[in-house]
């Protein structure tokens, strides 16, 4: 919660923030990572009841933990398709009765953002009537029949009930996907690399003005002295180039002066104190983001290659045959709980910071078209809450990647079993399918598997949304990897300029 309510103060304009708004996202942030953390307490709880624990041992039951994730996950909905909504439509309400200047009672504002919160319920009310009367992939499961028994057997996938819930969390997934795909790859792929580089010193950009104005004077100059030995009458080509150049001048001028001003009153002896501990924790990014990006290609490799069922169930794989660092880092440090939940913490911490990095950097945008901007202390609440939206979405996606990411670990823990042979192995699925009650999965990936065995449409997405993620941040990583770093300067002018922007507007 202290790092949500950091983050909401270094970007919210405070001359537009209200209490609800703030709030709002505050605790929304909050949850979401509480509700992506519930998943090693349920691994820790699944291998304890199997007879494989940690070194700390407290009394939590599977039941009790399944009522963590209902009412933590049922507060994150609630947020999710109302609080947010009306904190939106609120703020909206009152940004208008500000700017036209009209006298707008409470109640009334808080009724109209009401509507708008229902129509939004409504839409999804509607999602939620397709899920309770339309099962996608049924007739495929049917059609395979014999292929896909134990799946079924394993998931018990034909409760009706359920298919409503689990088809509306898929929608959810599905929409994070998107985001996930945009900002999450640009976010993990380009924060490591950003903390390695850093911005251009203002020393640099500096040195850069000083060659640009000497180009300057020397094309002016080349223009005068070419009119001088002619004695001929300057043509307008020429004057027109004589203007932009003295125009250029005095932009460069004036940068060179803010810049000196700038390093008058700057930090500049604190940032180079600071310079090494930068570039080891953009090392450590670095090594957070390949882990990531090779545990998801490989997984989802695995997936490809292994999987007897293919699209129909989402890939699902008996056993997983080939090397995922995560999932191996997880797996044995799950033996000595706490670790595993510390490991985890920090690779959810790590991606959630690096998407909040992507969309800081990208904006919020619909079509290419940019629809909120966050920049510090000039973002209106607005902004934050769709922000929080989004990465509610993300973290819903979370959910589900996990077992793209740490399979193994999500699924089963750290239990083992022993074959015939007295030879001791990891819990799988063909090891419940030979031998049931031999090994105990956990409540997520049971829940999440049946979306993929009942809902094959989602799971392919799903599916889809890991090789592109793959893509985009292979991509994104060489393009920083190749890109000049950002001038610190330019950073503070546009803050500046923006901040100008406001002013003008409210003028």
């Amino acid at each position: 919660m202290l790092v949500s309510m950091l983050l909401v103060k270094y970007y919210v304009d405070k001359a537009e923030s209200y209490f609800l708004g703030l709030f709002t996202v505050t605790m929304s942030l909050t949850l979401s990572l509480i509700c992506i953390l519930l998943i090693p307490l349920d691994t820790y709880v699944t291998s304890r009841d199997a007879g494989s624990g940690g070194l700390l041992d407290f009394e939590i039951s599977r039941e009790t933990l399944r009522s963590y994730y209902i009412y933590f996950y049922g507060a994150l909905m609630f947020f999710a398709f109302f609080l947010i909504p009306f904190s939106f439509f609120y703020g909206e309400q009152r940004a208008e009765t500000i700017d036209d200047y009209e006298t707008v009672s409470k109640f009334s504002q808080i009724v109209s953002a009401l509507k708008h919160t229902f129509l939004f319920i409504m839409f999804c009310a509607m999602l939620l009537v397709i899920g309770l009367f339309f099962r996608t992939g049924t007739k495929q499961l049917r059609e395979k029949g014999i292929e896909l028994e134990w799946v079924k057997q394993i998931f018990d996938v034909d409760h009706f009930g359920e298919s409503a819930i689990s088809f509306c969390t898929a929608i959810f997934a599905s929409v994070g996907t998107l985001c996930w795909v945009i900002y999450g790859s640009y976010g993990l792929g380009s924060l490591p690399f950003y903390l390695l580089k850093g911005s251009k010193s203002l020393k640099d950009t500096k040195d850069e003005l000083v060659n640009d104005l000497a180009k300057i004077r020397g094309k002016y100059r080349a223009i005068q002295e070419k009119y001088l030995r002619s004695h001929s009458k300057i043509s307008k080509a020429d004057q027109r180039s004589l203007n932009n150049l003295k125009k250029q001048e005095k932009m460069l001028n004036a940068r060179q002066e803010k810049i000196g001003q700038i390093e008058i009153g700057s930090l500049q002896k604190v940032f180079k104190v600071l310079e090494p501990f930068r570039i080891l924790l953009g090392l450590v990014c670095l090594g957070f983001s390949a882990i990531i990006l090779f545990s998801l290609a490989m997984t989802t490799v695995d997936k490809f290659v292994n999987s007897k069922c293919g699209l129909s169930c989402g890939f699902i794989i008996e056993r997983p045959q080939f090397l995922n660092p995560t999932d191996a880092l997880l797996v044995y440090s799950s033996k000595i709980f706490p670790l595993d939940y510390i490991f985890f913490a920090l690779f959810v911490f790590y991606i959630t910071i690096a998407c909040i990095y992507g969309i800081v950097r990208i904006g919020i945008k619909i079509l290419c078209f940019t629809v909120f901007e966050i920049r510090k202390e000039a973002t209106t609440p607005q902004a934050l809450l769709i922000m929080a939206f989004i990465v509610k979405l993300i973290i819903f996606l979370l959910s589900t990647q996990v077992f793209t990411l740490s399979p193994q670990y999500s699924t089963f823990g750290s239990q083992v079993y022993r074959s015939n042979n007295g030879e001791q192995v990891h819990c799988s699925l063909d090891v419940i399918q030979s031998e049931p009650g031999a090994c105990r999965m956990t409540n997520i990936s049971i829940f999440y598997n049946k979306i993929s065995v009942s809902l094959p449409f989602f799971s392919t997405i799903f599916f889809i949304a890991n090789g592109a993620y793959i893509a985009f941040n292979f991509l994104v990583m060489i393009y920083s990897l190749l890109k000049k770093p950002d001038s610190r300067f330019d950073e503070i002018e546009k803050d500046e300029d923006e901040g100008r922007g406001l002013l003008n507007e409210d003028l």
